[in-house]
């Protein structure tokens, strides 16, 4: 069977790889008993949760201006994360400064700062000091936010199975010693909805994205337990406005 999917693919190996990879879990499915199907079981499941901290805002953001619409209330809004590894939702995915509505908020538009605040309320709208014109240095600018508390926000988590399916190995066995992802990225979107006119997913308003380098994880075991903790790591690029934070990633094996 294994020479007629050769011959059938070309010699090609990667598709071979992927038909012989699904001819095998089509072996180790179980068959229907009494119209219920028995799962195959694994060594262990791995954890993985992904964080951020050290949010910063610096530069500027148009996302929350809509002062006559539904569900709105400009300026300032949550920030949720659409990952490689999850979806956005009205959580502690980015959490700022700005206390309102259950959650810390981040000042979305300063770009049409006159609609909003008089020259003299610095402190309602930006809370990280101020910045000194350069040409005008007797201007102080309000333009910089930071979380507050500066506390780790965790933005996705997922699980996978770890082994053979129904090995009687043990989980170590599977485990290496260094867990890599690469291309990570956390896509920021100022949260809104006013249900049951619209959703998260149909109002809310792109922020930026913020892509990072290849983060490693060294795992270690213990007693029969595995897991590991890479170091903090800053954004490679910024995409559209001067938003920066650092992320990490921590794997568990149970």
């Amino acid at each position: 069977m294994i020479r007629a999917i050769v011959r059938f693919l070309g010699g090609r190996p990667f598709a071979l790889a992927v038909a012989v990879a699904g001819l095998v879990a089509a072996m180790v499915t179980p068959i229907s008993v009494a119209g219920q199907f028995t799962p195959p079981s694994f060594p262990c499941t791995m954890q993985v949760d992904f964080y951020n901290k050290l949010r910063r805002l610096t530069g500027t953001v148009n996302a929350e201006c809509y002062t006559g619409r539904l569900g709105h209330s400009a300026p300032f809004g949550n920030w949720g994360v659409r990952s490689n590894y999850g979806q956005f939702y009205d959580g502690h995915q980015f959490s700022g400064w700005k206390y309102g509505d259950g959650w810390k908020q981040w000042n979305s538009c300063t770009t049409r700062e006159a609609a909003f605040r008089g020259p003299s309320t610095c402190g309602v709208h930006y809370n990280d000091g101020r910045i000194t014109s350069s040409t005008h240095p007797q201007i102080s600018l309000c333009s910089r936010q930071k979380a507050s508390p500066d506390s780790e926000n965790r933005y996705a988590r997922v699980f996978y199975p770890v082994g053979a399916p129904d090995s009687t190995q043990p989980c170590s066995y599977w485990v290496p010693g260094v867990q890599v992802f690469s291309g990570l990225r956390m896509e920021l979107y100022e949260l809104d909805a006013a249900p049951p006119f619209t959703t998260l997913a149909s109002d809310s308003d792109f922020v930026t994205t913020l892509r990072y380098p290849t983060v490693t994880v060294p795992i270690s075991c213990t007693g029969g337990r595995c897991s590991g903790e890479s170091r903090w790591y800053a954004q490679q690029r910024v995409d559209n406005t001067g938003v920066t934070a650092q992320i990490k990633v921590r794997v568990a094996y149970y």
